[in-house]
C-alpha cells in the first residue's frame, strides 16, 4: 500500500502514518511458511447466525471459568454490546430529559404570555361588551386569535426549528461515528398539538375567569 502521500515533508511537523492493519488473515499454509511454531495471542469465534451469539457466549464463559491462568483474558461480545446499549440508553435518557425540561419550560412561558395578554385586555373587553359585543363573540375572537398564534408558532417550528435540527443532523456524525440522526417527528407532532390546545383553550378560559364581574364593575375599575 502506497502511503507516501500521507507523509509530511515539512520540517518541524510530525504525522502519524498508519500502514499496518490490526488483523491480517492468512492461510494455514502461509502461516507455516512464516514460522514453524506460531505464537497465539488471541482467539476469535466467528458466528454465522447472530441468534447463536448468547448461546456461544455462555459456553465460552463456562470454559473461561475453568481456566486459572492469569494470562487468559476473555472478552465477551455480549457484555460489550450490553455496556454499549447501557451507554446509549443513558445518553438518550439524559438528552430526552433535558429536551423535555426545555419543552415544559417553554410551554409554561407560552401559557404565561397567553394569560398575561388576555388579562391585560380586561378593560378592552369591558368596553366591547358595553357597546353590544356578546361574551360568545368575544370568546370566538379570542379563539381565532389563538389559532393565528398557533399557526405562526407552527410555521416557526417547521422553518427555523427544522433548520436547527438539520444543523444537529450534520454535527451528529462528527460527535459519534456510530450515531444516526432520526427526525423526531412524533415529538414535533405532539409539540404542535400542545401549542394548538394551549392557544385555542387558554384565552377563552382566562376571559371566562376575568368576566365574572358585570360590565359596570369592570368599567368602574377602568375609571379608577
Amino acid at each position: 500500500m502506497d502511503d507516501t502521500n500521507r507523509l509530511s515533508t515539512t520540517i518541524g511537523h510530525h504525522k502519524m502514518v498508519e500502514i499496518v492493519p490490526d488483523i491480517i488473515y492468512v492461510s494455514e499454509a502461509g502461516m507455516e511458511r512464516l514460522t514453524g511454531e506460531a505464537l497465539i495471542s488471541g482467539i476469535g469465534v466467528d458466528i454465522e447466525d447472530i441468534n447463536d451469539l448468547e448461546r456461544v457466549d455462555s459456553e465460552l464463559q463456562g470454559i473461561n471459568r475453568t481456566l486459572t491462568t492469569a494470562e487468559w483474558d476473555f472478552k465477551s461480545t455480549v457484555d460489550t454490546v450490553e455496556q454499549f446499549n447501557q451507554m446509549i440508553y443513558a445518553q438518550k435518557l439524559l438528552g430526552n430529559g433535558v429536551a423535555a425540561l426545555l419543552i415544559v419550560i417553554g410551554l409554561i412561558n407560552f401559557v404565561n404570555v397567553m394569560v398575561t395578554g388576555v388579562a391585560a385586555r380586561k378593560n378592552e373587553f369591558a368596553i366591547m361588551e358595553s357597546i353590544g359585543t356578546t361574551k360568545k363573540q368575544l370568546r370566538k375572537i379570542l379563539t381565532v386569535e389563538g389559532g393565528i398564534y398557533a399557526l405562526i408558532s407552527t410555521l416557526l417550528i417547521l422553518t427555523f426549528g427544522n433548520a436547527f435540527l438539520m444543523l444537529v443532523a450534520d454535527a451528529v456524525p462528527n460527535l459519534a461515528d456510530y450515531a444516526v440522526f432520526e427526525y423526531p417527528i412524533g415529538l414535533v407532532i405532539r409539540l404542535i398539538a400542545a401549542i394548538f390546545v394551549i392557544c385555542l383553550s387558554v384565552p377563552g378560559i382566562v376571559y371566562k375567569l376575568i368576566s365574572n364581574e358585570t360590565v359596570i364593575e369592570r368599567m368602574r375599575s377602568f375609571d379608577n
